[in-house]
């Protein structure tokens, strides 16, 4: 089986940088923190591509958490694609999921 890999979508990339960057204004080493939990987070969302529950009942996206991040990704083929970095407070709507 072809290994998993793991994709951002560039409005995914700019939303987890805006998080990080908000958070670097007052605090650069929690900002740090966060950005080493998403990526280990990230490392093993590929070896486990179905471990967050769904997001919605009839689409194929996915969402895990990073406090303060909500992932949101879904599976095509072997890549999983990020497709939104939101705050945990955040709602997710449907429209959120199109690509950019």
């Amino acid at each position: 089986m072809a290994q998993v890999r793991l994709r951002f979508a560039r409005r995914a990339e700019r939303q987890l940088t805006d998080i990080l960057d908000y958070i670097a204004f007052d605090n650069p080493d929690a900002a740090d923190k966060i950005a080493a939990h998403v990526e280990s987070l990230m490392e093993k969302l590929v070896k486990f591509p179905e471990m967050g529950p769904r997001v919605f009942e009839d689409l194929p996206h996915r969402e895990v958490a990073a406090y303060p991040c909500r992932i949101i990704y879904h599976r095509r083929d072997n890549t999983l694609w990020v497709v939104a970095v939101l705050r945990v407070e955040q709602l997710l709507r449907p429209e959120m999921l199109k690509p950019d």
